[in-house]
């Protein structure tokens, strides 16, 4: 697989920094290796349960709701500003909707565009998927060997939680956000000159109104700006 690839070539250029040993790198390449095994079976896991609802499917779902819990596995999620206070959620795959009391919960196979009201919240679990598009409400994103790719439209508070993956986040003018991250085993590019720390990094760029807190192992992060059409 080309995330395999590019996992490996992470990790070899790690190396060949000097940000790990020999011995780290290998110990590194055996658990990709290892998670990979489980995310096979995983996705096997997925298309039996999909192909026997009915299999892929046209899905157009619209509800209200201050905060939403999503479940994305080996599946593709573009995220949208909704024009209104409801959420939207639509493309080819199948979503299931969860049966917790005073929780909305869905769990999200296939490709699929979410429309987010800018007065909720969101928390989405991300395995072995793509999450890319805009965002401009609180989130947590909590990624396990998935790719984030974001424009941040305002100031909010993101709290990520991510193993082995890419996370990109962009940033409209003005910047207001304070930033504290963490990349065990991994590198972090950034527009901002944020401090080094015995940690990672961290700062506050213009005013404190958004709170940035990234705790991630084995990947690679960047934040940019957003560069001007």
């Amino acid at each position: 697989m080309k995330e395999t690839r590019d996992e490996k070539i992470r990790i070899l250029r790690l190396l060949e920094s000097g940000k790990v040993t020999a011995k780290e790198a290998e110990g590194l390449l055996r658990a990709i290796s290892k998670e990979r095994e489980k995310m096979g079976v995983m996705d096997r896991i997925v298309g039996v349960v999909s192909s026997g609802h009915g299999g892929m499917r046209q899905v157009s779902e619209e509800f209200e709701a201050e905060r939403l819990f999503l479940d994305v596995k080996a599946s593709d999620l573009t995220a949208k500003e909704s024009p209104d206070e409801r959420f939207r959620i639509y493309g080819e795959g199948r979503v299931v909707v969860g049966d917790e009391p005073d929780v909305v919960r869905m769990s999200l196979f296939g490709s699929m565009v979410i429309e987010i009201p800018r007065n909720s919240s969101l928390v989405v679990n991300l395995k072995g998927g793509n999450l890319t598009g805009v965002i401009g409400v609180p989130v947590e994103l909590n990624s396990k060997m998935s790719n984030i790719e974001l424009r941040v439209i305002k100031p909010i508070d993101i709290d990520v939680n991510l193993k082995i993956g890419n996370l990109s986040l962009s940033f409209d003018e003005p910047v207001a956000q304070r930033f504290e991250v963490i990349n065990s085993m991994g590198g972090v590019t950034d527009d901002f000159g944020l401090k080094k720390t015995a940690r990672g990094f961290e700062g506050i760029v213009g005013e404190e109104r958004g709170f940035i807190r990234i705790d991630a192992k084995l990947s690679s992060i960047e934040l940019i700006k957003t560069k001007e059409v």
